[in-house]
């Protein structure tokens, strides 16, 4: 919900995945994509998502795919964007 309030009142569009969508064009590789997002190491013998801290104990749900530009440059002072905790 808060996730949802911040995006909405920073007119950002976005689409939420979930990994029970089994629809072709819905379908994300969601281990995968914990590998190459660095938050998790995909052991290839285990086929487990191996987190730093948490080990295997972790649970992928979803994603939320933004629709917005990022511009690096334009965005590195952190003072400028909004704290999803406020």
């Amino acid at each position: 919900a808060i996730c949802d309030e911040y995006l909405k009142k920073n007119n950002i569009d976005y689409t939420l995945r979930f990994t029970f969508e089994m629809q072709k064009e819905k379908l994300i590789s969601f281990q995968r994509l914990c590998h190459v997002s660095n938050y998790a190491f995909l052991d290839t013998n285990s086929y487990l998502c191996i987190h730093k801290e948490y080990g295997p104990w972790i649970a992928l749900r979803a994603l939320i795919v933004l629709d917005n530009h990022w511009n690096a440059d334009e965005n590195q002072d952190e003072t400028k964007m909004e704290s999803l905790n406020d």
